[in-house]
């Protein structure tokens, strides 16, 4: 099994980190929310947003399958923002 990593920030317009923000991920040019999970070993797919939320200081991390292909694009919808 092989997965890529992905890790963001969520900031609000002052720069301040945003924490407890639910996080949706989809395939770009879509509405569905794509199949990610919370860590590199989980076996449970999390395919309905929010599949993520930040923590204390604003990060959030997900991993996707290697089913993606490491030039797909992701839209990150982080508290209504994307």
């Amino acid at each position: 099994m092989a997965r890529y990593g992905f890790t963001g920030r969520a900031r609000d317009t002052y720069g301040n980190t945003i924490s407890s923000a639910g996080v949706t991920v989809y395939l770009t040019g879509t509405a569905s929310a794509a199949t990610v999970f919370s860590s590199y070993s989980s076996t449970t797919p999390l395919s309905s947003g929010p599949q993520v939320t930040t923590d204390a200081t604003g990060y959030f991390h997900f991993f996707v399958d290697t089913d993606y292909h490491s030039n797909d694009l992701f839209d990150i919808v982080c508290g209504g923002v994307t």
